[in-house]
């Protein structure tokens, strides 16, 4: 794209100009300037990969398995074709999240096709180990990898999250409302969900910002209370970044360039959260201290003071303080 406007010259005007690219967005800003100039262009909605959902090749029937055993590689049955999940367009934590959802969907001992970025190798491992699910085969092609994923059969079984026994689990402690260590918070907590993990986020002080409703519903206040309200951010949409926020500019080109990355943006990551069964806990005493009511939150697990915190902190193997 850096050279595309310095050589429009050399582009036929006699014949229609198709353009194609990885997830759709360069060949667009192309057939947009093509078209500026005449050019009758065209563009793959969605781009190639895309393209590659509904036109799926078949998995080989040997792929190279270097950091799996060979007695651990189970082929598939000739005549069920694999269920396939490609998440090469999008960005941490949205790989190991759908193919957790994806896998929960099958049944034991079904194989799942992945097709995955080369750098998603070391943290397919990790969750297939952490999540009692076998790495059945991998092959690493020049710009992506593939693999073949069976639903349990481990010959370890990873460490069950077992309430109270301070195993898989994890606490956060959401104490800031800038828009980055938020979407640091919730992007670690979906992880950790999507490898089997129990975990339980505890937002308090300036960390309530996140779970304000916007709009809020109207709730009789005292007045300190409403300055403190019209003080903070109104909602997860709100937030600024804590570094080169530039009265909103620099927070409005993350959100574009996230966007552009596919990255979920914080709402998003919330719902995500939900979905993946990350408990919400408001802090009793900073809503009293920042007149914030349960009214004002989106829907939070529960509303507890330190003493709550300290007894899913008990259970926890992390702990963070965001």
């Amino acid at each position: 794209m850096s050279q595309f406007r310095k050589r429009l010259g050399e582009i036929a005007r006699d014949r229609p100009a198709v353009l194609v690219c990885q997830v759709g967005l360069r060949a667009y800003i192309a057939e947009r300037i093509l078209r500026q100039h005449g050019v009758d262009a065209y563009t793959l909605s969605g781009g190639y990969l895309t393209w590659r959902q509904f036109h799926p090749q078949p998995l080989p029937a040997r792929m190279n398995t270097p950091s799996v055993p060979p007695a651990a590689a189970v082929a598939a049955p000739a005549d069920a074709p694999l269920p396939e999940l490609d998440v090469r367009a999008m960005a941490c934590p949205g790989p190991v999240v759908k193919l957790k959802q994806q896998i929960d969907t099958m049944a034991d001992g079904a194989a799942l096709r992945l097709i995955a970025p080369l750098s998603f190798a070391s943290d397919l491992a990790s969750w297939t180990a952490s999540s009692g699910h076998t790495l059945a085969a991998i092959d690493k092609r020049s710009d992506h990898l593939e693999a073949l994923i069976r639903k349990g059969c481990t010959m370890t079984p990873a460490t069950a999250a077992v309430p109270g026994t301070g195993g898989h689990s994890a606490a956060i402690v959401l104490f800031s409302n800038d828009l980055d260590k938020a979407l640091a918070a919730l992007i670690l907590a979906c992880g950790m969900a999507a490898s089997g993990a129990q975990v339980g986020i505890f937002f308090t002080f300036w960390g309530l910002s996140v779970l304000r409703r916007d709009p809020a519903p109207a709730v009789r206040k005292s007045l300190m209370a409403r300055m403190f309200g019209l003080m903070l951010p109104k909602g997860a949409t709100r937030l600024a970044l804590s570094k080169m926020h530039m009265g909103g500019m620099g927070t409005a080109m993350m959100k574009q360039v996230m966007a552009g990355q596919h990255v979920p943006s914080l709402p998003e990551l919330l719902n995500q959260a939900r979905g993946l069964g990350v408990k919400f806990i408001a802090c009793d005493m900073a809503m009293g201290v920042m007149g914030i009511t349960r009214e004002e939150l989106i829907e939070v697990d529960e509303v507890a003071g330190v003493a709550g915190f300290v007894e899913m902190a008990r259970h926890s193997g992390t702990t963070l303080f965001i």
